[in-house]
């Protein structure tokens, strides 16, 4: 027997606690018009709360893990401190190779947003941030992470052909969103990195982790790899070692 929607979830008693929790974070983009619940609980029940963003790359874990230490009053565990070493090691290691090299995002708002962010950290170039959604604050946000440090184009409400007549114009190294991309990717012969939702074409799509530093660790290593690839599939002579 199929369930489209597997059983379980969040148990109703446990979000009519929530009025009695001792803080909570949203991980929404701060500039949606759209309240977030922590917000809410904050008016109501005057429970500290905290927006933030995905937490995907350093300075968005970071943040993630600063106000989880503000608000429990302690330090953030050695376990994850460690983590964190590894990641700012490999950045350090793979940045050869990712320097410079321009993308193009597509996808819901706060995976496009939260990946912008990583993608300036690892020294890439964002040619492009795209949502399908008449997204609210989304412009703005976006134009926030960038600060201006490039001439990257913003689209709301759009499709893949608006996608296609970008690529037409803007030479690409690398595709980041969901599977329906798979098709400009071909056509442009540009990689693409799957990521977000739906991935339809790859098997175990639902267990690959992006978020927080071992999250993150995942996700560059695929990236870096993808360029590693690209290059030794398109070198005439191929090579076996870096």
């Amino acid at each position: 027997q199929y369930h489209a929607l597997p059983e379980g979830g969040t148990p109703l008693a446990h979000i009519d606690n929530t009025g009695a929790s001792q803080f909570s974070i949203s991980f929404i983009n701060d500039q949606s018009p759209v309240q977030s619940a922590g917000k809410m609980l904050e008016e109501k029940f005057a429970i500290p709360s905290r927006d933030l963003l995905m937490p995907i790359g350093l300075g968005l874990t970071d943040a993630f893990f600063n106000a989880l230490s503000d608000f429990t009053g302690k330090p953030v565990p050695v376990k994850y401190t460690e983590e964190r070493s590894r990641l700012i090691d490999a950045y350090t290691d793979a940045h050869k190779y990712l320097f410079g090299k321009k993308a193009v995002l597509y996808g819901e708002e706060d995976l496009v947003l939260a990946m912008a962010s990583f993608l300036l950290e690892i020294g890439m170039v964002p040619l492009l941030l795209a949502t399908g959604s008449e997204a609210e604050g989304f412009c703005a946000k976006a134009k926030e992470i960038l600060e201006d440090t490039h001439n990257t184009a913003i689209m709301t409400g759009a499709d893949f052909d608006d996608l296609d007549f970008f690529l037409s114009d803007h030479p690409a190294e690398l595709l980041l969103g969901s599977s329906k991309g798979y098709k400009l990717s071909e056509k442009y012969s540009i990689p693409l990195l799957r990521t977000g939702f739906p991935i339809h074409d790859r098997f175990g799509a639902q267990r690959q982790r992006a978020i927080l530093y071992s999250g993150t660790q995942e996700l560059f290593d695929r990236i870096v790899n993808i360029f590693l690839e690209n290059a030794q599939q398109t070198n005439p002579i191929g090579y076996t070692y870096l």
